[in-house]
This record gives structure tokens, C-alpha cells and sequence, in this order.
């Protein structure tokens, strides 16, 4: 689910579940992602403002069930690498992940490059409005 300042989602959730698509979103406990259904009626907004499901945990899929992930940051180089929000969920999510990630950006979330950590794990690939790199 995507925050305000970030390419809408909700449209591509949309599209996929009109397509007989499943489509999960993560929940964040203790500095982990779970991932489950997506369910309009079962949502709320955390005090970070973003969007997360209320289903019970038991109800989580596996990551490696997975066929896509998109995957959210701050700023990205031509090459996958993201600068996230400090955290390390995606990092970690995406170091046993062995599916496709994407990242939705806008033209001025793209920097030229900067210096990866050894945990920093890149996206498969990068989607602007108007380019894919």
C-alpha cells in the first residue's frame, strides 16, 4: 500500500484483483513484513500513515509464495539500489525473496549512485511514469 507522497497503488491492487489475481500486502511486526490478503474491509492506518491489514497473522503467506513484489523508497540508482525508510523490512524481505521486485518511482526519486551497505539488496527493476530501467 502506498503512501501519499509515493505512485498510487490502489489501482494496480485493483486491476490485479479483477484479473482473479491474489494480491497480498505486508504488516510489519517486530521489524519483520508478514504478508496477507488484501481485504478492503480489513485495513488500518498506522501512525506512520500507512495502510496494513488487521486479518490475524495465522492467515500469513510464506514470501516464497510470492511471484512479485513492489517495493517502496526514498530515492534509486539506475541499478536497483534504494535508499528505503531506515528500517531494513524491504532489505531483509528481499534477501529471501526469490521472486520479481519492482519499484514504483517518479523522475526525481532517481539519484546516479551511491555507496550500498552489504545488507542493501537491489530491486529487479525500476518503473517511472514515462520509463523502465
Amino acid at each position: 500500500m502506498s503512501m501519499s507522497h509515493e505512485i498510487n497503488t490502489l489501482p494496480i491492487i485493483k486491476k490485479a484483483l479483477t484479473q482473479g489475481k491474489q494480491v497480498y500486502i505486508p504488516k510489519t511486526i517486530h521489524r519483520e513484513l508478514k504478508w496477507l490478503a488484501y481485504d478492503p474491509q480489513q485495513l488500518e492506518k498506522t501512525r506512520f500513515g500507512i495502510w496494513e491489514p488487521t486479518a490475524s497473522l495465522d492467515q500469513a503467506v510464506d514470501i516464497k509464495q510470492l511471484q512479485l513484489l513492489l517495493v517502496p523508497g526514498v530515492a534509486f540508482t539506475p541499478t536497483g539500489y534504494r535508499v528505503g525508510y531506515g528500517a531494513g523490512f524491504y532489505d531483509r524481505t528481499l534477501s529471501n525473496y526469490p521472486g520479481k521486485s519492482i519499484s514504483l518511482v517518479f523522475p526525481e526519486q532517481q539519484i546516479a549512485d551511491f555507496l550500498a551497505d552489504s545488507w542493501d539488496k537491489p530491486v529487479d527493476l525500476i518503473l517511472t511514469p514515462s520509463k523502465i530501467s
